[in-house]
């Protein structure tokens, strides 16, 4: 009887060990490869097994992006009536720097109790670079950075395709992350050839295709790297039938473009006078105006559209020159915007001049535009003359006096007369009493004040602290580098102010910290900045003013309120950077 309830026992126990281990817990880190390439994707898994874990943290991943993710799956089993369960929490990370990596523990709670993963350690190595023109073997997916140019000139436009090959079927392609396009305006375009073509590569047959298109406008000059981007998509491996129905069974794959790196030269010196920005290589003008006849007490509204492919945001309205006969007002840009034809960014400027006669006569009007065209590398002028244009004598013969701005005269097209006042006093009236006699009364009292107030102020300089004094010499190289950029911005011209205060925070730092144009960049200026201490605020703040510059510059920004505030920004940035140089 004894022996019968051992073995009863034993029994019991084994089942017992056995729904135990059926039910074992576990919290554990995987990867498909203990190896990876930079800024190559590849996943991570963290896998809980029979647990009802809550509040998961994930590891830092230290200098890795984290690209998509996490995706949760959750699969159930059942065997011999015994449920086991399990949850997978998948990143797609991005590493960026080659050698040995490790992945910390992750944590999760379950049951009041915190769990880790294990870590993991993979060894990140340089990823092979694809040489089209090689023998080597290629994979059978793969996307490039391709630019029209690798030596360009500031302001002209780079294409920049991501064009993707491929032997086999895909779909759902994406951008998963972009480059920063540093030292680069950029407008993405959406008119250009997206027809694919087959292409023979060291003997293996691409379908190949531009699934983005990019369109540069170098800032300045240097040396500059388009860094890589990774894109997504989904490689279909096979198809199915359920009814009437086709499915396709796919498998996720990611991209990596190589980085590509651009060389940026300065424009020549020999501008022409009637050069104000354009650059590229089919600039038209024209110019229009809406009557031919006039007297010499008119004016007419002459209108000039430019059009070319650049950025013609950039471009400043041209100054006007009818000679002694005709004198021009400031002119005031009517239409600004920028449209894709042929694959190009191309951009159309209307500005208007008032003009206003002096002399009897026949004229025609002739309009010079000035542009660089990078592939004769030199300067051309355009012009455009208007219809003949009859000038009669006007009622007022003598001298003029017109005071009218530019903004009215440009609305409704009329001149209006001065408003003329006069005084008159009696003749013989007495000097003592008079205001005169008063103001002679009152000069050597108020310039004896003036002396004390001046000597009282001097006296004052000098007890003013260290701390003051340096505070003092960093106001006035602020406002130094910033004065042409307030003037502007007094006259409502953004664009000039924007690209003024751009020249002075870049010119500053160029001569504080001996940075050449030729490297001047973002990323130069944070690292001598970093390295003379100055505070990670700061440096924050003066990168940002640059960015709304490049901002303002392409998009354009009229807003008054928004230069004022610029301008208030960029002269506390230099002042507090001044202070801790």
């Amino acid at each position: 009887m004894q022996a019968k309830n051992l073995k009863y026992s034993f029994s019991l126990l084994l089942l017992l060990c056995c729904g135990t281990l059926l039910r074992a817990q576990s919290f554990t880190a995987s990867t498909t490869d203990a190896t990876a390439t930079v800024n190559q994707p590849f996943d991570v898994t963290f896998t809980l097994k029979n647990l009802n874990g809550k509040n998961f943290t994930p590891p830092d991943f230290g200098t890795a992006r984290i690209v998509a993710g996490p995706a949760q799956s959750t699969s159930t089993t059942i065997i011999n009536g015994r449920t086991s369960s399990e949850v997978t929490l998948t990143y797609t990370l991005l590493p960026t720097q080659e050698g040995m990596w490790e992945i910390p523990p992750a944590r999760v709670v379950s049951e009041g109790k915190v769990m880790q993963s294990n870590s993991l350690r993979i060894r990140v190595m340089q990823p092979k670079e694809i040489d089209l023109a090689g023998e080597g073997d290629l994979p059978d997916v793969f996307v490039r950075l391709e630019v029209s140019t690798d030596q360009a000139f500031t302001g002209q436009q780079i294409l920049l395709d991501y064009r993707l090959y491929t032997v086999t079927d895909l779909q759902n392609i994406n951008i998963v992350s972009e480059s920063a396009y540093e030292g680069f305006f950029n407008e993405p375009l959406r008119r250009y050839n997206k027809n694919s073509t087959n292409k023979t590569i060291n003997g293996k047959e691409y379908l190949t295709q531009i699934v983005r298109r990019i369109a540069l406008f170098p800032q300045q000059a240097g040396t500059f790297q388009i860094e890589p981007s990774q894109l997504s998509a989904e490689i279909i491996t096979g198809r199915r039938r359920s009814g009437f129905f086709t499915f396709s069974d796919t498998k996720p794959v990611y991209l990596t473009t190589d980085p590509v790196t651009i060389q940026v030269k300065s424009l020549p010196p020999n501008a022409p006078a009637t050069f104000t920005g354009a650059v590229g290589d089919d600039f038209e003008v024209s110019v229009s105006i809406p009557r031919n006849t006039l007297t010499t007490d008119d004016a007419i509204a002459l209108q000039m559209t430019m059009r070319g492919n650049g950025d013609v945001k950039r471009v400043q309205p041209p100054t006007l020159d009818f000679g002694d006969n005709f004198e021009v007002y400031e002119p005031k840009v009517l239409q600004e915007e920028n449209y894709e034809n042929r694959g190009q960014l191309y951009g159309k400027k209307i500005v208007e001049y008032l003009v206003l006669p002096k002399k009897p006569g026949q004229y025609r009007l002739q309009a010079d535009f000035s542009y660089f065209e990078p592939d004769s590398t030199d300067y051309r002028t355009v012009s455009a003359r208007s219809p003949m244009i009859s000038v009669t004598q006007g009622i007022n013969r003598g001298k003029r006096d017109i005071n009218i701005s530019s903004e009215t005269a440009v609305a409704d097209n009329t001149l209006r007369p001065n408003k003329t006042t006069a005084s008159f006093s009696q003749k013989g009236s007495p000097f003592f009493g008079s205001v005169p006699f008063w103001i002679i009364t009152a000069l050597p009292i108020l310039g004896f004040i003036g002396v004390i107030f001046k000597k009282k102020k001097e006296a004052g300089k000098v007890k003013l602290s260290p701390e003051e004094l340096r505070k003092q010499a960093a106001v006035r190289v602020a406002n130094e580098k910033l004065a042409a950029g307030k003037t502007y911005m007094e006259a409502g011209n953004s664009r000039a102010f924007y690209d003024e205060v751009q020249r002075a925070f870049l010119g500053y730092v160029g001569d504080k910290l001996q940075i050449p144009p030729a490297r001047m960049s973002k990323r130069n200026v944070r690292e001598k900045l970093t390295a003379l201490d100055v505070s990670q605020a700061n440096i924050e703040s003066f990168i940002k003013i640059l960015q709304t510059c490049e901002t303002a510059l392409f998009a354009g920004m009229d807003n008054s309120a928004a230069m004022s505030e610029t301008y208030k920004n960029a002269e506390e940035v230099l002042v507090r950077i001044e202070e801790e140089l």
